[in-house]
């Protein structure tokens, strides 16, 4: 989020700033945080979802988390058995995270290696993106993917998607 030049704005700005790092920090459980994270964030930009994705040194992404606003989470709840339930997507029994893909080719790879966020304002456009197929599949239309570093170590990436229009744009991926 860009500050505004005013007073008023930028004590806006920073108001909005610390009420993002007190949702981060309330929960233990990362859905939890994602979830007060986008409740926060809508004021600024409203958003359908948000989700974590975690690198390993093996070359391989493993989603960890998913928060789908207005989709309650069921008590308990694998983030597989999320998957399953909302998009219909069959995943191997008992596993409770989805199976891990290749880092290749993929938004993640592309943030890691560019440290910048991507915004993508339309997932039907084309691109050679390896995990674009998967995301429109579940009806992501928009999304800003941004890389998650703790100084030269890659953990991973943050993705604020929109299900429906309008869709994200460059002032919503400064403001994320």
């Amino acid at each position: 989020m860009a500050p505004d030049q005013t007073r008023d704005g930028q004590e806006s700005y920073y108001r909005r700033l610390l009420q993002v790092a007190e949702a981060a920090n309330a929960h233990l459980d990362l859905t939890q945080m994602l979830e007060s994270l986008t409740e926060v964030l809508a004021a600024v930009v409203p958003l359908d979802g948000v989700g974590v994705i975690a690198t390993d040194t093996d070359g391989m992404v493993t989603p960890l988390a998913l928060h789908l606003v207005d989709t309650p989470r069921h008590p308990g709840e694998t983030l597989a058995q999320t998957i399953e339930r909302v998009f219909d997507i069959p995943l191997a029994s008992g596993e409770a995270l989805p199976p891990p893909r290749p880092i290749a080719g993929s938004t993640t790879e592309h943030v890691r290696h560019t440290r910048s966020p991507l915004l993508c304002v339309d997932t039907s456009a084309p691109t050679t993106f390896t995990d674009m197929p998967q995301l429109i599949e579940v009806g992501v239309r928009s999304f800003v993917c941004a890389p998650l570093f703790v100084q030269d170590w890659f953990l991973g990436a943050i993705s604020f998607v929109r299900r429906s229009p309008p869709a994200l744009n460059e002032k919503d991926a400064q403001s994320l």
